[in-house]
C-alpha cells in the first residue's frame, strides 16, 4: 500500500498539467486562425483560459484575441471596449515579463491593427525598440521570422532596423 501510495505521489509531482504542456507554434497558428473567424476566436478564448494559470505569454494571448473580438462586432462601443480590455490584459502581461519578445509582439500587432481614432496606440514606439533590442537574442526561429514579416510587411522598421529584421 505504501508503494502504491509513493507511486500516485510520483506521478502528481512529475507529470505534466494541460497549463504546463501548450504548443507555442500550435498556439500562434491558432491565433492567425482565430483573428478571421468569431467561432475560433471564441473557442481558443475558452482553451487558453482553461490553461492560463500563471503564465503571461498565455494571459496576453488571452488579451490579444479579446482585442481581436472587436473585429467581430457591430457596436461601436463594444469595439472599444474589446481593445482597451484586450490592451489591458497585454500590458499586465508585459509588467509580468517585461523582457517577453512574444507578448511585446502582440500589443505591437494589436495596437497597429486599432484604429488610431480610439486612441489606444501608446506603446508601440517603446514595443518596436523593445522588440529590436531583444530580436538578435531570440531563439525561438518561428517566433523570429512571424515578427520580421509583421514588422517588414508593414513597414515598421528605419532604414537600419530592416538589416536587423532581414537578417535571419
Amino acid at each position: 500500500m505504501k508503494t502504491r501510495g509513493l507511486i500516485l505521489l510520483f506521478l502528481f509531482l512529475f507529470s505534466k498539467t494541460e497549463a504546463d504542456s501548450y504548443n507555442k507554434i500550435e498556439i500562434r497558428n491558432a491565433f492567425v486562425l482565430a483573428c478571421i473567424d468569431e467561432d475560433k476566436n471564441d473557442a481558443l478564448i475558452e482553451r487558453l483560459q482553461n490553461i492560463q494559470g500563471n503564465d503571461p505569454l498565455i494571459a496576453a494571448y488571452v488579451g490579444a484575441l479579446t482585442a481581436v473580438k472587436a473585429k467581430f462586432s457591430m457596436i461601436p462601443w463594444r469595439k472599444y471596449n474589446y481593445c482597451k480590455d484586450g490592451l489591458k490584459a497585454i500590458s499586465e502581461s508585459i509588467a509580468k515579463s517585461p523582457e517577453n519578445i512574444e507578448i511585446r509582439y502582440l500589443r505591437l500587432v494589436i495596437e497597429y491593427k486599432t484604429p488610431k481614432i480610439a486612441g489606444l496606440q501608446g506603446d508601440m514606439e517603446s514595443d518596436k525598440s523593445k522588440i529590436a533590442a531583444l530580436f538578435s537574442n531570440e531563439q525561438d526561429i518561428h517566433l523570429k521570422k512571424m515578427i520580421a514579416s509583421f514588422i517588414l510587411g508593414n513597414n515598421l522598421c528605419s532604414e537600419a532596423e530592416k538589416h536587423l529584421f532581414s537578417n535571419l
